[in-house]
Protein backbone atom coordinates (compact mmCIF):
# COMPACT_ATOMS: atom_id res chain seq x y z
CA UNK A 1 0.00 0.00 0.00
CA UNK A 2 1.37 3.21 -1.01
CA UNK A 3 0.43 6.92 -0.75
CA UNK A 4 0.76 10.49 -2.56
CA UNK A 5 -0.26 13.84 -1.88
CA UNK A 6 -3.12 14.40 -4.88
CA UNK A 7 -3.96 10.61 -5.34
CA UNK A 8 -4.96 10.03 -1.63
CA UNK A 9 -8.30 7.87 -1.37
CA UNK A 10 -8.89 9.33 1.67
CA UNK A 11 -11.03 8.51 4.19
CA UNK A 12 -11.21 8.98 10.53
CA UNK A 13 -9.89 9.33 13.44
CA UNK A 14 -10.16 9.87 17.29
CA UNK A 15 -8.55 13.07 17.36
CA UNK A 16 -6.68 15.52 19.50
CA UNK A 17 -9.39 17.34 19.77
CA UNK A 18 -13.30 17.30 19.32
CA UNK A 19 -14.55 17.00 15.62
CA UNK A 20 -17.35 17.67 13.48
CA UNK A 21 -18.63 14.80 11.78
CA UNK A 22 -16.09 12.58 10.25
CA UNK A 23 -15.84 13.65 6.23
CA UNK A 24 -13.53 11.79 4.08
CA UNK A 25 -14.02 14.23 1.15
CA UNK A 26 -12.99 17.56 3.41
CA UNK A 27 -10.48 15.38 4.84
CA UNK A 28 -9.26 15.02 0.96
CA UNK A 29 -9.51 19.10 0.83
CA UNK A 30 -7.45 19.45 4.22
CA UNK A 31 -4.78 17.20 3.29
CA UNK A 32 -4.08 18.94 0.23
CA UNK A 33 -4.21 22.35 2.15
CA UNK A 34 -1.54 20.91 4.23
CA UNK A 35 0.30 19.60 2.08
CA UNK A 36 0.59 23.31 0.09
CA UNK A 37 1.28 24.96 3.19
CA UNK A 38 4.47 22.77 3.29
CA UNK A 39 5.71 23.56 0.34
CA UNK A 40 5.57 27.05 0.53
CA UNK A 41 7.37 26.87 4.03
CA UNK A 42 4.72 27.51 6.62
CA UNK A 43 4.99 24.39 9.22
CA UNK A 44 2.78 26.00 11.35
CA UNK A 45 -0.12 25.49 8.55
CA UNK A 46 0.83 22.23 7.72
CA UNK A 47 0.71 21.19 11.43
CA UNK A 48 -2.44 22.56 12.02
CA UNK A 49 -4.03 21.47 8.76
CA UNK A 50 -2.85 18.15 8.33
CA UNK A 51 -4.41 17.87 12.61
CA UNK A 52 -7.57 19.00 10.99
CA UNK A 53 -7.20 15.96 7.98
CA UNK A 54 -6.03 13.43 10.23
CA UNK A 55 -9.46 14.18 12.66
CA UNK A 56 -11.54 13.67 9.49
CA UNK A 57 -10.29 10.74 8.54
CA UNK A 58 -12.94 7.61 8.72
CA UNK A 59 -12.57 5.17 11.43
CA UNK A 60 -10.98 1.84 9.75
CA UNK A 61 -10.25 3.35 6.63
CA UNK A 62 -6.94 1.76 5.08
CA UNK A 63 -5.42 4.70 4.47
CA UNK A 64 -6.15 6.71 7.77
CA UNK A 65 -3.02 5.96 9.43
CA UNK A 66 -0.83 7.04 6.77
CA UNK A 67 -2.64 10.96 7.17
CA UNK A 68 -1.94 10.30 11.06
CA UNK A 69 1.56 9.85 10.60
CA UNK A 70 1.54 13.19 8.68
CA UNK A 71 -0.12 14.69 11.97
CA UNK A 72 2.92 13.08 13.59
CA UNK A 73 5.41 14.57 11.22
CA UNK A 74 3.95 18.18 11.14
CA UNK A 75 3.82 17.86 15.24
CA UNK A 76 7.63 17.09 15.57
CA UNK A 77 8.54 19.64 13.44
CA UNK A 78 7.06 22.69 15.21
CA UNK A 79 8.04 20.68 18.45
CA UNK A 80 5.07 19.97 19.73
CA UNK A 81 6.09 16.21 21.41
CA UNK A 82 3.38 15.09 23.19
CA UNK A 83 0.74 15.78 20.18
CA UNK A 84 3.28 13.80 17.63
CA UNK A 85 3.73 10.58 19.96
CA UNK A 86 -0.54 11.02 19.96
CA UNK A 87 -0.52 10.17 17.13
CA UNK A 88 2.00 7.42 16.38
CA UNK A 89 0.50 5.94 19.67
CA UNK A 90 -3.11 6.08 18.08
CA UNK A 91 -1.37 4.42 14.52
CA UNK A 92 -0.08 1.73 16.92
CA UNK A 93 -3.57 1.05 18.63
CA UNK A 94 -5.76 0.97 15.73
CA UNK A 95 -3.77 -1.62 14.07
CA UNK A 96 -4.48 -1.00 10.79
CA UNK A 97 -1.16 -0.36 9.92
CA UNK A 98 0.47 0.48 13.40
CA UNK A 99 4.12 -0.44 12.87
CA UNK A 100 4.35 2.27 9.99
CA UNK A 101 5.31 4.06 12.95
CA UNK A 102 8.84 2.65 12.72
CA UNK A 103 9.37 5.02 9.66
CA UNK A 104 9.86 8.03 12.38
CA UNK A 105 12.92 6.08 13.52
CA UNK A 106 14.64 7.16 10.36
CA UNK A 107 12.32 10.39 9.24
CA UNK A 108 14.19 13.76 9.81
CA UNK A 109 10.92 15.57 10.68
CA UNK A 110 10.84 13.82 14.14
CA UNK A 111 14.56 15.10 14.79
CA UNK A 112 13.31 17.31 17.70
CA UNK A 113 11.12 14.99 19.57
CA UNK A 114 12.53 12.03 19.01
CA UNK A 115 14.53 11.81 22.65
CA UNK A 116 11.11 12.96 24.52
CA UNK A 117 9.67 10.61 27.03
CA UNK A 118 6.29 9.84 25.25
CA UNK A 119 8.47 9.65 21.94
CA UNK A 120 10.06 7.20 23.53
CA UNK A 121 6.95 5.37 25.42
CA UNK A 122 5.95 4.62 22.21
CA UNK A 123 8.10 2.82 20.74
CA UNK A 124 8.54 0.60 24.21
CA UNK A 125 4.98 -0.29 23.09
CA UNK A 126 6.31 -1.34 19.69
CA UNK A 127 8.69 -3.85 21.17
CA UNK A 128 5.78 -5.31 23.48
CA UNK A 129 3.81 -5.96 20.45
CA UNK A 130 1.74 -9.16 20.04
CA UNK A 131 -0.06 -10.04 16.85
CA UNK A 132 -3.60 -11.25 16.68
CA UNK A 133 -3.51 -15.10 15.24
CA UNK A 134 -6.38 -16.79 13.98
CA UNK A 135 -6.49 -20.41 12.80
CA UNK A 136 -7.19 -20.82 9.01
CA UNK A 137 -7.77 -24.59 8.81
CA UNK A 138 -5.07 -27.32 8.79
CA UNK A 139 -1.61 -25.99 9.42
CA UNK A 140 -2.13 -22.50 8.05
CA UNK A 141 -2.86 -19.49 10.45
CA UNK A 142 -3.68 -15.43 9.88
CA UNK A 143 -1.07 -13.14 11.64
CA UNK A 144 -2.03 -9.54 11.69
CA UNK A 145 -0.79 -6.59 12.98
CA UNK A 146 3.02 -6.92 11.92
CA UNK A 147 2.27 -4.70 8.78
CA UNK A 148 0.11 -6.48 6.10
CA UNK A 149 -1.89 -9.46 6.52
CA UNK A 150 0.79 -12.66 7.08
CA UNK A 151 -0.20 -15.69 6.63
CA UNK A 152 2.06 -18.97 7.97
CA UNK A 153 2.03 -22.80 7.44
CA UNK A 154 3.46 -24.97 10.65
CA UNK A 155 4.02 -27.97 10.64
CA UNK A 156 6.58 -31.05 9.81
CA UNK A 157 8.17 -29.58 6.49
CA UNK A 158 9.01 -26.52 8.44
CA UNK A 159 7.43 -23.09 8.54
CA UNK A 160 6.14 -21.25 5.16
CA UNK A 161 5.44 -17.66 5.52
CA UNK A 162 4.20 -15.54 3.26
CA UNK A 163 4.88 -11.41 4.04
CA UNK A 164 7.02 -10.42 6.99
CA UNK A 165 5.45 -6.81 7.91
CA UNK A 166 7.34 -3.90 8.71
CA UNK A 167 10.80 -4.28 10.64
CA UNK A 168 9.73 -4.55 14.19
CA UNK A 169 7.01 -7.26 12.61
CA UNK A 170 9.91 -9.50 11.92
CA UNK A 171 10.29 -10.02 15.78
CA UNK A 172 6.26 -9.93 16.91
CA UNK A 173 6.27 -12.85 13.97
CA UNK A 174 8.74 -15.08 15.26
CA UNK A 175 7.54 -15.24 19.00
CA UNK A 176 3.63 -16.04 17.28
CA UNK A 177 5.67 -18.62 15.32
CA UNK A 178 7.81 -20.11 18.44
CA UNK A 179 4.93 -19.90 20.76
CA UNK A 180 2.63 -22.40 18.57
CA UNK A 181 5.99 -24.74 18.26
CA UNK A 182 6.75 -23.55 14.72
CA UNK A 183 10.61 -23.23 13.43
CA UNK A 184 11.87 -20.38 12.59
CA UNK A 185 10.87 -19.68 8.60
CA UNK A 186 12.36 -22.24 5.87
CA UNK A 187 10.15 -20.30 3.40
CA UNK A 188 9.17 -16.56 2.85
CA UNK A 189 7.68 -15.81 0.28
CA UNK A 190 7.03 -11.90 -0.36
CA UNK A 191 3.72 -10.77 -2.59
CA UNK A 192 5.22 -7.35 -3.43
CA UNK A 193 8.53 -5.05 -2.13
CA UNK A 194 6.55 -2.86 -0.11
CA UNK A 195 8.13 -2.36 3.37
CA UNK A 196 4.78 -3.35 4.72
CA UNK A 197 5.17 -6.35 3.78
CA UNK A 198 9.07 -7.05 3.41
CA UNK A 199 10.98 -4.84 6.22
CA UNK A 200 10.55 -8.31 9.10
CA UNK A 201 12.10 -10.44 6.76
CA UNK A 202 15.81 -9.61 8.28
CA UNK A 203 14.54 -10.62 11.97
CA UNK A 204 12.53 -13.93 10.66
CA UNK A 205 15.72 -16.19 9.72
CA UNK A 206 18.48 -15.49 7.58
CA UNK A 207 18.68 -18.83 5.72
CA UNK A 208 15.03 -18.87 4.59
CA UNK A 209 14.73 -19.33 0.95
CA UNK A 210 13.12 -15.92 -0.05
CA UNK A 211 10.84 -15.90 -3.27
CA UNK A 212 9.68 -12.81 -4.75
CA UNK A 213 8.76 -11.08 -7.94
CA UNK A 214 11.86 -9.90 -10.55
CA UNK A 215 10.57 -6.58 -10.53
CA UNK A 216 10.06 -6.74 -6.19
CA UNK A 217 13.56 -8.17 -6.39
CA UNK A 218 14.78 -5.14 -8.59
CA UNK A 219 12.88 -2.32 -6.21
CA UNK A 220 13.95 -4.09 -2.77
CA UNK A 221 17.85 -3.53 -4.24
CA UNK A 222 17.00 0.26 -4.10
CA UNK A 223 15.51 2.91 -1.43
CA UNK A 224 11.81 3.12 -1.97
CA UNK A 225 9.35 6.12 -1.13
CA UNK A 226 6.54 4.39 0.89
CA UNK A 227 5.23 7.12 3.36
CA UNK A 228 5.72 10.74 1.54
CA UNK A 229 8.74 12.32 1.98
CA UNK A 230 10.47 8.99 3.73
CA UNK A 231 12.43 6.89 1.91
CA UNK A 232 13.03 3.12 3.00
CA UNK A 233 16.72 1.99 2.20
CA UNK A 234 17.47 -0.92 -0.21
CA UNK A 235 17.18 -4.03 1.32
CA UNK A 236 20.94 -5.95 1.54
CA UNK A 237 18.61 -9.83 1.30
CA UNK A 238 17.78 -8.31 -1.65
CA UNK A 239 20.68 -10.27 -3.67
CA UNK A 240 19.84 -14.06 -2.11
CA UNK A 241 16.02 -13.65 -3.51
CA UNK A 242 15.05 -16.49 -5.44
CA UNK A 243 13.18 -15.21 -8.62
CA UNK A 244 9.30 -16.80 -9.51
CA UNK A 245 8.89 -15.98 -13.06
CA UNK A 246 6.29 -18.70 -13.41
CA UNK A 247 3.81 -20.65 -11.44
CA UNK A 248 5.93 -22.78 -8.58
CA UNK A 249 4.51 -25.17 -6.27
CA UNK A 250 5.57 -26.15 -2.40
CA UNK A 251 4.21 -29.40 -0.75
CA UNK A 252 4.17 -28.02 2.52
CA UNK A 253 2.43 -29.02 6.22
CA UNK A 254 -0.18 -31.23 4.22
CA UNK A 255 -0.77 -28.60 1.47
CA UNK A 256 0.54 -27.43 -1.97
CA UNK A 257 1.26 -23.63 -2.06
CA UNK A 258 1.01 -22.72 -5.38
CA UNK A 259 3.28 -19.58 -5.63
CA UNK A 260 1.69 -17.16 -9.11
CA UNK A 261 3.15 -14.10 -10.53
CA UNK A 262 -0.07 -11.89 -10.49
CA UNK A 263 2.35 -8.22 -11.21
CA UNK A 264 -0.51 -5.37 -10.76
CA UNK A 265 -0.45 -3.78 -7.07
CA UNK A 266 3.28 -2.80 -7.62
CA UNK A 267 4.06 -4.07 -10.86
CA UNK A 268 6.34 -7.02 -9.22
CA UNK A 269 3.21 -8.96 -7.32
CA UNK A 270 2.87 -12.92 -6.33
CA UNK A 271 -0.36 -14.37 -4.83
CA UNK A 272 -0.47 -17.94 -3.15
CA UNK A 273 -2.80 -20.23 -3.20
CA UNK A 274 -3.68 -23.31 -1.11
CA UNK A 275 -6.21 -26.16 -3.00
CA UNK A 276 -6.80 -28.04 0.06
CA UNK A 277 -7.44 -25.50 2.38
CA UNK A 278 -8.70 -23.06 -0.35
CA UNK A 279 -6.93 -19.90 0.71
CA UNK A 280 -5.78 -17.42 -1.90
CA UNK A 281 -3.44 -15.26 -0.47
CA UNK A 282 -3.80 -11.99 -2.94
CA UNK A 283 -1.56 -9.54 -1.54
CA UNK A 284 -2.26 -6.13 -2.20
CA UNK A 285 -4.02 -6.56 -5.44
CA UNK A 286 -7.24 -6.53 -3.54
CA UNK A 287 -8.17 -4.54 -0.81
CA UNK A 288 -11.86 -4.74 0.88
CA UNK A 289 -12.87 -1.27 0.41
CA UNK A 290 -11.25 -0.36 -2.67
CA UNK A 291 -13.39 -0.72 -5.54
CA UNK A 292 -12.53 -0.85 -8.16
CA UNK A 293 -8.95 -1.88 -7.75
CA UNK A 294 -7.30 1.12 -6.53
CA UNK A 295 -3.42 1.04 -8.06
CA UNK A 296 -3.68 0.26 -11.81
CA UNK A 297 -0.62 2.14 -12.40
CA UNK A 298 1.61 -1.25 -11.52
CA UNK A 299 -0.03 -2.91 -14.85
CA UNK A 300 1.84 -2.73 -17.62
CA UNK A 301 -0.98 -4.47 -19.62
CA UNK A 302 -4.26 -4.16 -18.20
CA UNK A 303 -6.42 -5.99 -20.67
CA UNK A 304 -3.88 -8.78 -20.21
CA UNK A 305 -3.97 -8.55 -16.37
CA UNK A 306 -7.60 -8.78 -16.27
CA UNK A 307 -7.83 -11.82 -18.75
CA UNK A 308 -5.23 -13.38 -16.69
CA UNK A 309 -6.61 -12.52 -13.28
CA UNK A 310 -10.23 -13.30 -13.94
CA UNK A 311 -9.43 -16.61 -15.85
CA UNK A 312 -7.95 -17.74 -12.68
CA UNK A 313 -10.91 -16.62 -10.39
CA UNK A 314 -13.24 -18.88 -12.64
CA UNK A 315 -11.11 -21.86 -11.64
CA UNK A 316 -11.57 -21.57 -7.86
CA UNK A 317 -14.26 -23.25 -5.39
CA UNK A 318 -17.16 -20.61 -4.28
CA UNK A 319 -15.99 -21.79 -0.74
CA UNK A 320 -12.21 -20.05 -1.36
CA UNK A 321 -11.99 -17.16 1.29
CA UNK A 322 -9.66 -14.60 0.57
CA UNK A 323 -7.06 -13.46 2.60
CA UNK A 324 -6.31 -9.43 1.13
CA UNK A 325 -2.39 -7.82 2.11
CA UNK A 326 -4.42 -5.17 4.38
CA UNK A 327 -8.46 -5.74 6.31
CA UNK A 328 -10.54 -8.55 6.72
CA UNK A 329 -10.61 -11.84 4.95
CA UNK A 330 -13.17 -11.51 2.36
CA UNK A 331 -14.86 -14.62 0.71
CA UNK A 332 -14.63 -15.05 -3.38
CA UNK A 333 -17.52 -13.08 -4.19
CA UNK A 334 -16.83 -9.97 -2.79
CA UNK A 335 -12.92 -10.23 -4.91
CA UNK A 336 -14.91 -11.35 -7.72
CA UNK A 337 -17.36 -8.32 -7.25
CA UNK A 338 -14.53 -5.93 -7.74
CA UNK A 339 -12.77 -7.89 -9.68
CA UNK A 340 -15.98 -7.69 -12.20
CA UNK A 341 -16.54 -3.61 -11.27
CA UNK A 342 -12.88 -3.15 -12.17
CA UNK A 343 -13.27 -4.92 -15.63
CA UNK A 344 -16.50 -3.35 -16.03
CA UNK A 345 -14.42 0.32 -15.71
CA UNK A 346 -11.69 -0.38 -17.58
CA UNK A 347 -14.04 -1.20 -20.78
CA UNK A 348 -16.17 2.14 -19.93
CA UNK A 349 -12.30 4.11 -19.91
CA UNK A 350 -11.67 2.38 -23.40
CA UNK A 351 -14.88 3.01 -24.86
CA UNK A 352 -14.41 6.67 -24.35
CA UNK A 353 -10.65 6.61 -25.38
CA UNK A 354 -11.53 5.22 -28.43
CA UNK A 355 -14.62 7.92 -28.93
CA UNK A 356 -11.71 10.51 -28.41
CA UNK A 357 -13.31 11.85 -25.49
CA UNK A 358 -10.67 13.93 -23.26
CA UNK A 359 -9.77 12.59 -19.70
CA UNK A 360 -11.49 15.21 -18.04
CA UNK A 361 -15.21 14.56 -19.88
CA UNK A 362 -14.86 10.89 -19.19
CA UNK A 363 -13.87 11.55 -15.10
CA UNK A 364 -17.43 13.70 -15.48
CA UNK A 365 -19.19 10.67 -17.05
CA UNK A 366 -17.30 8.24 -14.85
CA UNK A 367 -18.54 9.76 -11.33
CA UNK A 368 -21.94 8.43 -11.95
CA UNK A 369 -20.48 4.77 -12.82
CA UNK A 370 -19.12 5.29 -9.35
CA UNK A 371 -15.02 5.28 -10.72
CA UNK A 372 -12.94 7.65 -8.41
CA UNK A 373 -11.13 10.66 -11.33
CA UNK A 374 -7.65 9.30 -9.60
CA UNK A 375 -8.92 5.73 -10.76
CA UNK A 376 -9.62 6.68 -14.29
CA UNK A 377 -7.00 8.80 -14.71
CA UNK A 378 -4.55 5.89 -13.72
CA UNK A 379 -6.31 3.84 -16.73
CA UNK A 380 -6.55 5.98 -19.27
CA UNK A 381 -2.72 6.14 -19.01
CA UNK A 382 -2.27 2.58 -19.03
CA UNK A 383 -5.00 1.69 -21.96
CA UNK A 384 -3.96 1.43 -25.19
Amino acid sequence: MTIRAGLIALGIAVSVSPVEAQDIHLADSLYRVATQSLESGDTAGFRDWMNRAAEQMPVGHLNRPFVQYQAARANALTGRASISAAWLQRILDERIEGLMIWYAGQDSAFNQVRRSPEYRAVFENVNRLTLAVTPMGGALFLLEGAGGNSLVSLGPDGTLLIDAGYEPGGAAIARAITERGGSLPRWIVLTHAHEDHVGGVPLLDEHASILAHPEAIRQLGASQEFIEGVNAPAKPFAVQIQPVTEIRRLAVNGDTAVIIPMPAHSGGDLIAWFPRARILHIGDNYLPGANPFMELGGIQDIETYLSTLGDFLSHLDSTTRVIPGHGPVSTLQDLRAVYQKTANGVAFVHRCKVAGMALEEIQQRGASEGLPAGWIARAYRRIK
